[in-house]
């Protein structure tokens, strides 16, 4: 059932782009952030991500359209505002180091970025795929913003973002 949950959130976001008319990767489903804490609660994750899979090709409309559609970044920080709060499950670790690396970020990155070894943003050069952060739930609260890292750019993610990638299957 817990699995049912969040896979449902996947079946939600493909019924939004196709009832919205729009195509992968330029896709932001309506109240995400309604719609996914509603997904948590079901399942007991404690963090979904969307990271839509760009290529090389579409980098550019991309940045630009994350820009454009970056709305709903502020109507997610409402919504928990208004009813949800963020566990601390870690002491605060991560919440420290989230504002020692994305501290400069106050609105989302106009273009994919990757963390370099010391933890700070820098230019994602590479040939792509890109996958890039977009919507999250619970996003998080402001300065830190992850909009556009892009997540296959760190070692842990990798094996997963590939994987994804080669099979055309979603990762949960």
């Amino acid at each position: 059932q817990k699995v049912a949950a969040v896979a449902s959130l996947g079946v939600t976001m493909t019924a939004s782009a196709r009832s919205h008319n729009e195509t992968w990767p330029f896709v932001t489903m309506s109240d995400f952030q309604e719609q996914a804490a509603n997904t948590r609660a079901l399942s007991g994750v404690l963090f979904v991500q969307l990271h839509p899979i760009v290529q090389l090709e579409d980098r550019a409309k991309w940045e630009q359209y994350s820009v454009n559609n970056s709305q709903w970044i502020q109507e997610g920080r409402d919504y928990q505002d208004r009813y949800t709060t963020v566990p601390d499950v870690d002491g605060g670790a991560m919440e420290e180091l989230m504002y020692e690396f994305v501290g400069a970020y106050n609105t989302p990155s106009p273009r994919i970025f990757i963390l370099d070894e010391t933890f700070s943003p820098a230019e994602e050069t590479g040939p792509g795929p890109y996958y890039p952060i977009w919507t999250s739930s619970p996003v998080l609260a402001a300065p830190r913003e992850m909009t556009n890292l892009n997540l296959v750019s760190l070692a842990v993610d990798r094996p997963f973002m590939e994987k994804t990638y080669e099979s055309g299957m979603i990762s949960l």
